[in-house]
């Protein structure tokens, strides 16, 4: 898997979990995912991207998004998670953390709840 469908995997897992309004359109934006590329220095998974504006939607500066993700573990111990950036009513970030000492890579969407 790739790292634009694996982004697109996730993001729709995790936009999937919570009522959340605006989800309809940030779900279209799926689709026009493009130019990732690492948003972080210190090696993890952390991805910014380009989705296409939707015309009519004006937005704000970079936004949390109140949906989540958690990396678990071969194991099933949970090692890190995820967080989703919107800016300018576009979807452009997502964020992985450790709860480590290690940088995490952009996950397998089997292994995040």
């Amino acid at each position: 898997m790739d790292d634009v469908m694996r982004l697109r995997a996730l993001l729709a897992d995790m936009l999937d979990q919570v009522p959340l309004e605006g989800a309809d359109r940030y779900r279209r934006q799926l689709t026009s995912i493009a130019n990732p590329r690492s948003s972080c220095a210190c090696g993890c998974g952390s991805t910014s991207f380009t989705t296409a504006p939707e015309p009519g939607f004006e937005g704000s500066n970079a936004v949390l998004l109140p949906v989540h993700g958690m990396i678990a573990a071969p194991d099933d111990d949970y090692v890190g998670g995820l967080m989703v950036y919107v800016k300018s009513g576009c979807l452009a970030d997502l964020e992985v953390y450790s709860m480590g000492d290690l940088p995490l890579a952009l996950p397998d969407p089997a292994h995040v709840t």
